[in-house]
This record gives C-alpha cells, structure tokens and sequence, in this order.
C-alpha cells in the first residue's frame, strides 16, 4: 500500500483506476493482487471512484456518473460525503485539479 500511495501522490491515474477496481470487485473479472491484499470495500471503491470523475474529460463524465450513483446506492450518507471530500481533497493536493489528457482509468481516448 505504500507504494500504491506514494503513485497516488505522484499523480498517477492508472494507479487511481487499479485502487478502484480493486475495492469495487464486480464479480465479471478474477480479483487482481492488489484486490487481494486489500479486500472489496465499496465506501474505498466509492472514493477513488469519485477521483476518477473529478478527473474526467467531459466525454467520460456520463460513464463515471452512472457508476458513482449505482456505488453510492450501498452506502451511507456520511460514507458518500466522506467520500466525496477526500475526492476532492487529493484531487486538489495531488492531480493539481487539473482533468486529465486521456481517461483517467489509463486508457487514452481518441479526440471525436
């Protein structure tokens, strides 16, 4: 985990896509090694899915969107706006508030 952090502090979405997926397990997908060792807690997926968003061309909004409500339907109030500063938080701290150039799950997007 230290070192997922220390990406996490360096701006890396990728890693910010790994963590999501990893806390968020679906079920259509074997669980990765990162998974493994940090086991499936939606309020996490929540999280790093909210700084997934935050991070997002507008051409990706609408997908993160729907996944972020089909998430917070399993939470708590208090877990959705914890979620939501901490989002806000290290997207300002550490990603600049700034969206990123291709989509934030590391895939790089064709401009239309």
């Amino acid at each position: 985990m230290p070192l997922a952090q220390a990406a996490i502090e360096r701006g890396d979405w990728a890693m910010v896509g790994q963590l999501r997926d990893s806390y968020s397990y679906s079920g259509w997908s074997p669980i990765s090694p990162l998974g493994q060792l940090v086991g499936i807690d939606p309020a996490q997926g929540y999280r790093y899915m909210k700084l997934l968003r935050l991070g997002a061309p507008e051409r990706s909004a609408v997908r993160f969107d729907d996944e972020l409500a089909a998430t917070a339907r399993e939470l708590s109030v208090e877990q959705i706006a914890e979620g939501d500063a901490w989002a806000q938080d290290v997207y300002l701290r550490y990603f600049g508030g700034q969206p990123a150039n291709s989509d934030p799950t590391g895939m790089v997007l064709c401009p239309l």
